[in-house]
């Protein structure tokens, strides 16, 4: 099995399904309506452009990485992966703050 497949990244429909089968696309294609390139995170400068050198070091980083990482020379965590850590850490972090607020409530009575 293929780890990076779980975020959708080997293989991409160029026809998007939402939950419920809402049409989004249709109603809303400036939000929901896929563009560019499926799966390819690196990222594309548009003709015309002038950027400042910090912008084009950046650009130039995750040129050179051939995607985005939230470590770029050595490939680690993709931005789909990182999403996912940030989320996992949220979520611990809100399960903590929740139970210490319960504890006070119910020392408090």
């Amino acid at each position: 099995p293929d780890p990076d497949s779980l975020f959708g990244v080997q293989g991409c429909s160029t026809d998007p399904t939402f939950p419920f089968n809402l049409p989004l696309a249709e109603w809303a294609p400036e939000w929901f309506k896929p563009t560019g390139d499926c799966g390819y995170d690196a990222p594309i400068v548009p003709d015309g452009v002038t950027l400042s050198n910090v912008q084009q070091w950046f650009v130039d980083l995750y040129q050179h990485s051939e995607g985005w990482y939230l470590l770029p020379p050595w490939h680690f965590m993709n931005m789909a992966q990182a999403c996912l850590l940030a989320f996992g850490l949220c979520l611990i972090l809100l399960l903590v703050m929740s139970g210490a607020w319960a504890l006070k409530l119910a020392r408090g009575k």
